[in-house]
């Protein structure tokens, strides 16, 4: 059937005829192939060439690598029964297809993990989505990522589950092994579902590990309880529609409603009856005609009705493909049967048996209709789906005055109704931005020639969400962090560009895009660099930023080889972060370029793109700049987890002597860091005071108390006393208030022999200096301190033969207001008693003091002082005295002398101190690096798992389970897989195995390296097993990777420079 796009733009103005949908899957279950056969519908593709020609896999590299690495979006016509009518399609009037046909807007998505924002971008603006399920492979790692999404914004899914061809002609399996593989994926799936939506895992990756313990232990559970089926009301059930079974490659696909109507036409009864039949465990009882329930497996000769009814006439069909077999008598009579004129049958006897089962099959159930009638009566409308997904794509600033709180009602209104009348607000969201080369862009009769054809052009992505959009429109681009109430911040004015039809790899001019529709627009290039919000008025709240799945965890390093190409560079990197809504770029201190990609394929992608299109010259490019974590050993997660360890503090003072302080580090649990990881922006937003949805922070104190729930007393105590986190208000790290607790002892009164002292001048018997201006006198020789005598001479300052004259005061602060442990729910809102006991005058020291620890402590653990890298789970205890004059036996009311004109604010004093003890304080509570997790699914052959084995141990990878595959013989292998170590792993694997594995990495979470970058072997075992090296520490897994990144970042390390330094002499010399 050959559309016109006048007939798509028509189409486009009636809402209820116009669904918006995305195909989702992990890679290679057949999106793009199931994509192609839905685009041949409408004529654009011929049916020979479908799954060949992967008309959405527009660019180069896609269509070398064989994956989808971009979203793509094309607008199909829907004509329900054309497919299956007898009737040429293409003799149907323009009138009646715009009346009865239905306008899809199809947006491919990759399924690769690397490219995983691109499914963000296409969820955001689509109502629902199609979820390809691979009939062999079953739910996979990024099945589970894609669902997540869905359920995220809000999209409604369908399920889709592919190559059945496969189970015929590859595994063999018979029609009731079949049937009972494919009713555990839909099991699968709606098991996934249901775990997201009572919220209990709190990562993808521990999502995808439960699954797998839920399947183990179903197999020993009763499957046959019918209060629990009663109970469970299933997301995806055939029976419901919204379910699709069928083969992309060969074309044909079915819902079990087009078999219900089809043998209720025959039988002469009811469809709906049928329809509840053909799935489960009912069986046809030839004598009564009656259908009655059973229990699979129980000893009867029955066959369930799916397995009678629809996959034995299906297998018959696939039974020409064996050798001998008669194609034109068995094919003949499905032909005859079915009444498909538009099937040659005398064709069928010259064709190959495959061929000639592809066209008989999808003549019979083709494909289009199957899938395309399900998103017709399944997914909803734009007008269906705003009410939800507005409420929580948007929040609407409450207590507005009458005038703005009126004109932002206006337009609440019009997005839950997605009203499309010319009188609405324009409200538009920008999903990403893209490079389109400017000789690919429509022209119209008079426009000018561009004076560089091989250039690029951005065009902005996007949905209509109310109002209609016209070329020249002004409108207000609206960044995220736009906010109504402060109209003059965040926020552009500009007019809208010309309008496009995408169309795959095509474009077509449009004048206006009514709401509900996706579209392309030009003349936003300088205004949007990832993502906005783009509205015809001011009162207009920014929708949500999307999520993405993963972070940007692998980085390089490029510069250009040529130095003076530096501001090209700068200037493709400026692009290609517009062109890629997941890429980071980032300028160091040191001045070195880094580009943040989500993983090993993604990062090549980047920098051909750099190459080849965005900035055109030659790079040079570092070896890749994983990101690792500084920490502190947990004795709870440590092998050793019996051995004692001595808790030192860190002392230490303002250059004054009036600030005293004392730092004492200890470790988060792990998975409750890793919660506090996880949410970083929400609790930034709850810290501010800006949350959006307290019940979300709630649920974060809920998951941290349930980690808990069986953690020692002091892992609890440190949640109760969170005063700060840290760093950035919202990392995994925690700075404490003062312990209250009856028993508990201050860092003051600690034992000398585990107090450090920050500075060696700064003696732990020794008073502090006096603050600067106070006299001091020479001390008599014989009323020296007992024991002076024992520090070293070289230590031996100025201050330590004075004696203070002043007297002074000891004044403890104490921190008693933990703001975190109440944002979280641990603590309930009190009074802070902060300046009660404080002298007015000593305030201003006081508050100096009380931020200055804050600062020092976001400071410290911004970079650890192992290699500069951001703290993970620690919790820094810290509590600070103050040291003033007193003078005639009183309290010197008289402002405080703080030494501010020679060493700078006394904020700057303190914070500066603090973050030295801070750090200071790891490394004397037995540090530790953290190390970013991959969960790395990993499916081979039998023959091949010793092969896969010896390449993931020699990359420290931790096996977590293998199971065999049902119905074959393939291997599915779960491991944890360090991200250092990672890259090159499907090349090995490839290698290794002669291409008979392969591996899908998902960032799951960071984990300690329990491996101590100290250790130095001391009794006479440790020497024999690691060896001596003279003049510093062993090194080992965890010192060679800290060398590693102190040596990228231009930072000292312990390493021999001249090996031998004879040999270095008697080389000759050439001139």
């Amino acid at each position: 059937m050959n559309v016109a796009v006048e007939e798509l733009c028509q189409l486009q103005a009636k809402q209820d005829r116009v669904r918006n949908i995305s195909v989702m899957a992990h890679v290679d279950h057949g999106k793009t192939t199931l994509s192609d056969h839905l685009i041949a519908s409408n004529g654009l593709i011929h049916p020979k060439a479908v799954g060949e020609v992967r008309f959405l896999d527009h660019k180069e590299d896609e269509q070398l690598r064989g994956i989808t690495m971009k979203s793509s979006s094309i607008s199909l016509l829907y004509l329900p029964g054309a497919a299956t009518s007898s009737k040429d399609p293409n003799e149907i009037l323009s009138a009646e297809r715009i009346e009865k046909g239905y306008l899809i807007n199809l947006i491919d998505s990759p399924g690769h993990v690397d490219f995983c924002s691109e499914v963000s971008t296409a969820a955001r603006l689509t109502d629902g989505c199609l979820v390809v399920v691979d009939a062999v492979e079953g739910v996979c790692i990024q099945t589970h990522a894609v669902l997540r999404q869905a359920w995220e914004e809000k999209v409604q899914p369908c399920l889709v589950i592919n190559k059945m061809d496969r189970l015929v002609l590859e595994l063999g399996v018979s029609p009731l092994e079949a049937f009972g593989r494919l009713r555990q994926i839909v099991t699968d799936v709606n098991m996934i579902v249901s775990a997201f939506e009572s919220e209990r895992f709190i990562s993808e990756a521990n999502a995808v590990l439960a699954h797998e313990d839920a399947k183990e232990a179903a197999m020993y559970a009763d499957h046959d309880s019918d209060e629990l089926e009663e109970d469970m009301e299933d997301m995806f059930d055939p029976c419901k529609g919204n379910v699709v079974f069928g083969s992309a490659y060969d074309g044909w696909a079915f819902r079990i409603q087009q078999f219900a109507e089809m043998y209720a036409a025959k039988q002469g009864a009811s469809a709906t009856a049928l329809e509840r039949g053909l799935w489960g465990d009912y069986f046809f009882q030839p004598k009564t005609k009656a259908v009655v329930k059973g229990k699979l497996g129980g000893g009867g000769k029955g066959k369930p009705m799916f397995v009678q009814f629809i996959l034995e006439p299906i297998w018959n069909a696939y039974s020409v493909c064996a050798p001998g077999s008669d194609v034109a008598g068995v094919l003949g009579k499905i032909v005859k049967g079915r009444n498909l004129t538009r099937v040659d049958v005398t064709a069928l006897k010259k064709s190959e048996p495959h061929k000639a089962v592809k066209t008989v099959l999808s003549a019979w159930l083709p494909l289009s209709e199957a899938i395309l009638g399900m998103v017709v009566r399944h997914l909803p409308s734009p007008q269906d789906a705003s009410e939800v997904r507005i409420s929580k794509l948007m929040t609407f600033p409450p207590n507005q005055s009458s005038e703005s709180g009126a004109e932002m009602e206006i337009v609440q209104r019009a997005l839950k109704t997605s009203d499309s009348l010319p009188s609405a607000p324009l409200v538009i969201f920008i999903s990403k931005m893209m490079a389109v080369p400017v000789s690919v862009l429509p022209r119209s009769p008079g426009d000018p020639i561009r004076a560089d054809p091989n250039s690029d052009e951005f065009l902005a992505f996007g949905r209509v969400f109310s109002g209609i959009a016209r070329a020249g429109m002004e409108v207000h681009v609206l960044s995220p962090a736009y906010d109504p109430t402060n109209p003059d911040a965040h926020r552009q004015v500009t007019t809208l560009g010309n309008l496009y039809l995408m169309m795959g790899r095509g474009l077509e001019k449009l004048q206006v895009v009514p709401a509900g529709n996706v579209f392309a627009v030009g003349g936003l290039g300088q205004f949007i660099s990832k993502s906005a919000t783009i509205s015809s008025t001011p009162m207009c709240p920014p929708l949500a930023p999307m999520t993405f799945q993963s972070s940007a965890i692998v980085r390089v390093a490029v510069e250009p080889v040529m130095a003076s190409q530096m501001h090209i560079l700068e200037s493709g990197l400026t692009k290609l972060g517009k062109a890629d809504p997941f890429v980071e770029v980032e300028v160091l201190d040191s001045g070195e370029h880094v580009l943040g990609a989500a993983g090993e394929v993604h990062l090549d992608t980047c920098l051909k793109e750099l190459r080849e299109r965005f900035a055109k010259i030659e790079l040079e490019v570092s070896e890749p700049l994983v990101a690792f974590r500084e920490t502190v050993s947990d004795p709870q997660e440590a092998p050793d987890r019996g051995v004692e360890r001595t808790e030192r503090i860190i002392e230490a003072f303002t250059p004054t002597g009036l600030c005293g302080i004392r730092v004492r580090a200890r470790p988060v649990m792990g998975k409750a860091a890793s919660i506090l990881d996880n949410n970083r922006d929400l609790l930034m937003a709850a810290i501010e005071g800006q949350a959006e949805k307290p019940t979300e922070i709630q649920e974060i104190g809920e998951q941290l108390k349930s980690v808990l729930a069986d953690a020692p007393e002091q892992a609890v105590s440190q949640f109760e006393r969170a005063w700060v986190l840290g760093p950035k208000q919202s990392g995994p790290n925690l700075l404490l208030a003062k312990d209250t607790r009856d028993g508990a002892t201050s860092l003051f009164d600690a034992p000398l022999e585990s107090v450090v002292h920050l500075d060696k001048k700064q003696r732990r018997s020794r008073p502090p200096k006096p603050p600067m201006g106070v006299t001091v006198q020479k001390q008599k020789p014989e009323e020296a301190e007992t024991g002076e005598e024992e520090f070293e001479e070289e230590e031996k300052s100025t201050m330590s033969n004075f004696s203070i004259q002043i007297p002074k005061q000891e004044m403890d602060l104490e921190f008693r207001h933990p703001e975190a442990a109440v944002t979280l729910g641990f603590s309930a809102e009190m009074h802070d008693p902060f300046h009660d006991k404080i002298p007015p005058h000593m305030h201003r020291a006081a508050d100096s003091i009380k931020s200055g620890i804050c600062a020092g402590f976001q400071h410290a653990t911004s970079a650890g002082p192992l290699c500069m890298e951001p703290m993970w789970g620690v919790a820094f205890e810290v509590e600070a005295k103050l040291f003033y004059p007193i003078r005639n036996g009183a309290e010197e009311e008289t402002r405080l002398d703080l030494g501010e004109d020679v060493y700078g604010p006394f904020f700057g004093q303190v914070m500066t101190v603090v973050s030295m003890a801070c750090r200071r304080a790891l490394l004397e509570s037995d540090p530790r690096l953290v190390e970013a997790m991959y969960l790395c699914e990993v499916s081979s052959a039998s023959e091949s798992l010793s092969g896969v084995y010896a390449v993931l141990s020699r990359r420290r990878s931790r096996i977590l389970r293998e199971e065999m595959r049902e119905g074959s013989d393939l291997f599915t292998v779960l491991a944890y897989l360090p991200v250092e170590a990672s890259f090159g792993l499907a090349d090995e694997l490839r290698k290794k195995t002669s291409g008979a594995a392969s591996a899908s990495l998902l960032l799951s979470h960071w984990e300690r390296l329990q491996v101590d970058p100290f250790f130095v072997p001391i009794t006479e075992e440790e020497r024999e097993e690691f060896g001596e090296a003279v003049g510093t520490v062993v090194p080992n897994l965890a010192r060679t990777l800290i060398d590693r990144v102190r040596k990228r970042k231009g930072l000292p390390v312990e390493e021999k420079v001249v090996e031998s330094a004879t040999k270095q002499r008697t080389r000759a010399r050439k001139v």
